[in-house]
Order: structure tokens, then sequence, then C-alpha cells
């Protein structure tokens, strides 16, 4: 286990780096779901999801370290409802994503290790700023 972020409804949301998956616990710390594996194709494949966020929608943000992208997806079902980003280092790429948060208005932030910078993102995965 890695990241860890709690909802709005206070479910818990762990990644594990090794298994590169996430597991969703209940506000009893009983395990409700997982989903991911190894790999670089599908929207629910991942190479070391470190770090974990929640936003107001309760939206679970991952950072997918070694597929250089954030990835968010809906609470309820588990569908990804965005990928943000790719390998470089242009504003909206990363090089190795790790922390990530949300604001109360839902902007995405990632601390993009390797380009050595933090970039802001709107809710839909628009690139905004660099910090």
């Amino acid at each position: 286990p890695y990241g860890v972020a709690v909802t709005t409804a206070n479910h818990i949301i762990i990644t594990d780096i090794g298994k590169h998956c996430i597991y969703v616990f209940d506000a009893e710390y009983k395990q409700i779901k997982s989903f991911g594996k190894r790999g670089s194709r599908g929207a629910k494949q991942f190479k070391s999801p470190y770090y974990v966020a929640t936003n107001n929608d309760n939206d679970i943000i991952v950072s997918d370290y070694g597929n250089h992208c954030i990835k968010v997806f809906q609470f309820s079902n588990l569908s990804c409802k965005l990928i943000i980003g790719n390998n470089g280092n242009q504003p909206g790429q990363f090089m190795h994503p790790m922390g990530i948060c949300a604001d109360k208005f839902g902007n995405i932030f990632v601390a993009d290790r390797d380009n050595h910078r933090i970039q802001m993102f709107d809710p839909k995965g628009q690139f905004l700023a660099t910090i």
C-alpha cells in the first residue's frame, strides 16, 4: 500500500503499487471494491499507482506513475471518466506524476516529479497552469 484518501462519505481509498491496483473500504474498514492490474493499455491498468485523491463528487483520482498519466474514476461504478496526460515535458504531459489533490472547485493539482513542477487542470482535464 502507498497512497490513501477518504471520500466525503468516509470511504477509504488505498493504492497498492506492488499489485498495481486500488482498494476501496467502507467506513467500518471492510473492503468493498478493488480494481486494476499491471499494464499500460486499459483505463484500469496501472504501472505503480502511487497517489490517490478524491473530489467533491467522490471521484477517485489516481496518479499512474509508470504510465505518466492521471486517471479519474467514478466512485459508484468505477468507470473511467478521464485520462489526463501522457509521457513528456510539455504542458499537460508528465514524467512520473506523484502527489495529487483536488480543490473545492474540482481542479486537480499534480506533482510532476521528473519535470520538477506542479500542474493544474480543470475538472474536465484541461491544462490550466504550471505552478
